[in-house]
This record gives structure tokens, C-alpha cells and sequence, in this order.
């Protein structure tokens, strides 16, 4: 199961762009990852401090249970980072994309360790 945290100031993500965005993420992992989208979960937040970002911005993260090659780790983050981009009109440098790889058997949903 992996999981993208979306962090932003209120009001800088639409509802309708939420959505997209999450269907996007959701393929976009499946589509380079090889796996199924119910093991993918985005989440969005708007408790940025307005100050931080200059009043706009995006900070999203991946903890992603799959372990990506280096290659498949810029792609991911490049196709995220457009998505953003394309749904909420900031510009690519106010857009910031990291992940993180969790080690197999450190997650566990249900009954079901991954």
C-alpha cells in the first residue's frame, strides 16, 4: 500500500482538481509500478502556513512500498509534478515532489502485511 501525503495552502487545490489529481497519481503509479489501485491512497491537506509557500505552492510526498529504480522514481515524480501542474495552473517550480521507499512487511492494511 502506498500512500501520497498532499500538502498546500487553503484554496490552492480545487475540489474538481483534487480528484484529478488523485485519479492521476493513481495511474500514474500503477502504470510504472505494476501494481493495483486499490494500493494506492492520496491525501489531501491545507494546513500550510500561507508564509511558507508565498502563498502558493504545493509539497507532495510518496511513501511507496514498491521499490522503484531510479528511473521509475523520475519518471513518477515528473508525471505527478505535471499533473499538478496541469490541474492547478502553478507554475512546475512551485510544485515539489519527493518519495519515499517503505520496506516490504512495514505496512500493514487489514489482515493483509505488506
Amino acid at each position: 500500500m502506498s500512500l501520497y501525503l498532499c500538502s498546500s495552502v487553503k484554496g490552492t487545490i480545487s475540489e474538481v482538481a483534487k480528484t484529478k489529481i488523485a485519479n492521476d497519481i493513481t495511474n500514474i503509479h500503477c502504470r510504472i509500478l505494476g501494481t493495483v489501485p486499490s494500493l494506492v491512497h492520496v491525501f489531501f491537506f491545507e494546513d500550510v502556513p500561507e508564509q511558507l509557500l508565498n502563498g502558493k505552492g504545493i509539497f507532495l510526498f510518496g511513501n511507496i512500498v514498491n521499490q522503484p529504480t531510479p528511473n521509475q522514481k523520475k519518471s513518477l515524480i515528473m508525471q505527478i509534478r505535471h499533473s499538478i501542474h496541469i490541474y492547478t495552473g502553478l507554475q512546475l517550480n512551485e510544485v515539489m515532489v519527493d518519495t519515499s521507499e517503505i520496506p516490504e512487511g512495514c505496512v500493514m492494511n487489514g489482515e493483509k502485511i505488506y
